[in-house]
């Protein structure tokens, strides 16, 4: 019994589908299972050193949720992650972990559950299906959580753009990026994100990209959380000076993420985003990246 697990990271709110949008991207995490005569964790490249690798890791506190859900114990086995999505920057890496662990929960039980159950389980663990939906199923998702359900929708989509993220050196744990929105919101704010949100999704489903730049603007959360981010801004209004479609906070950040219509254009847009990060001070990678249509795998080895 030998087997690995693949799952894409992702962007999640595009900009004003806050907590309901998320897009797999072409940046994975991989999980290597085999036998063992105790069970084992090792981290490897991301989150080395950082990551516990004991029980307490969110794969193994994924894995375990799904062995109690089927009346399963979680057998020994070595676990070997290996990451190349950095955490705590708005790229999916929470649950880019759990859904590796309830894949390996449900891999070593059976199967039985079905990834939707998955899905609810992953919300349940995560707070949220935005990530998780796009790591487990791939593709552009909308997904809302009803109590302890989530409804799930992938939008068909006929073509996608390219995926431009600029990667700060410096992480914003999701709890703080939380704590700087505000209790409340205006009714013009909320019109103005349930517009754009719509918009987002059937500019995508066609292929309108034109509609990209003002599909991906917000009016609830990315203003506020400057007080924590002030190059924001700057560095969005850059990748959209540079040609990009739209460009939005990748999920509670810190990265920045934009489409672009083509690869010529996605290095555009990728310059232009290092070049203003030198100007703020803010230091980071740029990557060019697909939408992952596969969402998370696991092989046999």
């Amino acid at each position: 019994m030998t087997f690995k697990i693949r799952v894409p990271a992702s962007t999640s709110n595009l900009g004003p589908g806050f907590d309901v949008l998320g897009l797999a991207l072409t940046l994975h995490n991989e999980l290597y299972v085999e036998e063992s005569d105790r069970l084992t964790m090792e981290v490897q490249g991301e989150g080395r050193g950082v990551y516990p690798e004991d029980e307490s890791n969110l794969v193994l506190v994924a894995a375990r949720r799904v062995c109690e859900e089927v009346g399963y114990e979680l057998p020994r086995v070595k676990v070997r992650c290996v990451n190349t999505i950095p955490g705590d920057r708005g790229l999916g890496s929470s649950s880019a972990a759990i859904v590796s662990g309830l894949l390996l929960g449900d891999h070593l039980s059976g199967s039985t559950l079905g990834r939707d159950r998955l899905l609810e389980i992953g919300a349940e663990l995560e707070g949220h299906p935005d990530n998780v939906a796009p790591a487990l199923f791939g593709g552009l998702q909308v997904a809302v959580k009803d109590g302890a359900r989530v409804h799930r929708v992938e939008v068909n989509t006929l073509s996608m753009p390219q995926v431009v993220v600029f990667i700060p050196p410096f992480k914003m744990p999701t709890k703080e990026a939380r704590a700087a929105l505000p209790a409340a919101v205006s009714m013009e704010s909320a019109v103005y994100n349930i517009g754009r949100a719509s918009l987002l999704v059937a500019a995508l489903g066609a292929g309108r990209f034109e509609a990209l730049d003002q599909a991906t603007r917000d009016a609830l959360h990315q203003s506020p959380r400057t007080s924590i981010f002030a190059a924001m801004p700057a560095l969005i209004d850059a990748a959209r000076e540079a040609g990009a479609l739209g460009a939005w906070l990748s999920g509670a950040g810190s990265t920045i993420a934009a489409f672009a219509r083509s690869v010529e254009q996605a290095h555009k847009v990728a310059h232009a985003l290092m070049a203003e990060g030198q100007k703020q001070s803010v230091p980071g990678v740029a990557k060019i990246l697909a939408v992952d249509t596969l969402g998370a795998t696991v092989e046999r080895l």
